[in-house]
């Protein structure tokens, strides 16, 4: 089975492709905030280079209350401080009520998080390394965030209380519109949302079909 085999017979309701910054499952295109490089080169693959200064936005999938996020991602600069991250993907409501956040800090530990109703549930890798590829999936559902760095679950939160509703405002490269303190620096690709919870074969699935060496 082929990768595209693999998604067509998932819930995958985003794919992106580069270099066009195209959503290969609607097939619309996403807006590049700044002056990000729509692709570039990396050991042969195409990828998308954020320079710390653009993000992605526009993007017009659903993500709801069970969903999978997979990505491959190179940091290439760790954020300046305690009070920044470098912000993988975020997804909020129109008043910032309830929130998912993928985030790296600046000990470069990677941390996937939900907040909703006041409250904020955070499963967190161990440090990870700059100028490195990973590939990062990470699963929400009602109940429980899952964190899984190439191929491997690394934890799991449960008793989470998570929102029904839907994400209205979604970014990739940065934690809001306009924020130059949360911006990522470095090369994403593969980045895909699967609106089911994916099970730990399929997650190692994706990691050898879109490995990077």
């Amino acid at each position: 089975m082929s990768l595209t085999d693999f998604l067509k017979y998932n819930n995958c309701v985003s794919w992106l492709s580069f270099p066009q910054v195209r959503d290969k499952i609607t097939n619309l295109d996403y807006t590049i905030n700044g002056t990000a490089t729509p692709y570039i080169l990396v050991n042969g693959t195409k990828a998308l280079y954020l320079n710390g200064a653009s993000s992605m936005s526009d993007l017009t999938f659903t993500l709801g209350s069970t969903f999978t996020i997979s990505m491959w991602y190179n940091q290439t600069v760790t954020p300046p401080s305690s009070s920044a991250s470098a912000y993988l993907f975020t997804a909020h409501n129109s008043n910032s009520t309830s929130s998912i956040k993928v985030r790296i800090d600046n000990s470069n530990i990677l941390r996937f998080s939900a907040t909703h109703s006041g409250t904020t549930y955070t499963v967190s890798s161990t440090a990870l390394s700059n100028n490195e590829w990973y590939h990062i999936v990470c699963i929400g559902t009602p109940t429980a965030l899952t964190l899984y760095v190439n191929g491997i679950s690394i934890n799991t939160v449960a008793s989470v209380s998570l929102p029904t509703t839907t994400y209205s405002t979604k970014l990739i490269g940065n934690s809001a519109t306009g924020s130059t303190t949360n911006t990522f620096t470095g090369y994403i690709k593969n980045f895909m949302v699967f609106n089911e919870h994916l099970t730990t074969k399929q997650i190692q699935k994706l990691y050898y079909y879109t490995y990077i060496s």
